[in-house]
């Protein structure tokens, strides 16, 4: 059973850190993270060219992350985290005390989703397909402007369908089976 993947957890995302310009060489950054406004972890980072040195706040704990580059189809270069477990390539690191992190594979995560029941499941299904129609409210069951006659048949063919299948989870949930 994987675990799931926790607000509280510590996520290093390398492209952030790419962005605000972390990752330059010689660059010292500290970051923290909170819950419920109390403060619960505390990370300092120093780049190196090619490693990220990952510290724990009393500078105790420090440890490398390997960082490497591929290439970008119309030019430029993407920067990766390699976790410091597998060596896997991957855009985002976890950790839950601050001083070892991996990826997600490494630490058996998985997402709220992979949870959620079938009723649930359908019913997000169901909703993706309103915010593609646009049907937020006034204008719900109208064809969106400039769309096919047949994309909009198949989309209200597959609303309907998704919005049913939730209904009959939901009945067979509440072991109200006959009713639908």
């Amino acid at each position: 059973m994987r675990k799931i993947l926790e607000h509280t957890l510590i996520r290093l995302d390398v492209r952030a850190l790419f962005r605000d310009g972390s990752l330059t060489p010689g660059r010292y950054v500290t970051k923290q993270w909170s819950r419920q406004g109390q403060v619960f972890a505390v990370v300092q980072f120093i780049a190196g060219k090619g490693r990220l040195t990952i510290c724990n706040k009393e500078w105790q704990a420090c440890y490398s992350v390997r960082l490497t580059w591929t290439a970008c189809p119309l030019g430029g270069h993407r920067v990766w985290f390699r976790c410091p477990k597998c060596q896997r390539r991957c855009a985002l690191i976890y950790s839950d005390d601050g001083i070892q992190f991996a990826c997600r594979e490494c630490l058996d995560l998985g997402y709220q989703s992979q949870l959620d029941d079938k009723a649930w499941r359908e019913l997000r299904r169901r909703n993706k397909i309103r915010d593609i129609l646009g049907w937020h409210g006034h204008n719900e069951g109208e064809r969106p402007k400039g769309m096919r006659q047949a994309t909009f048949q198949r989309l209200c063919e597959q609303h309907d369908d998704h919005d049913r299948a939730s209904l009959v989870a939901m009945a067979r949930k509440l072991r109200l089976d006959n009713a639908y």
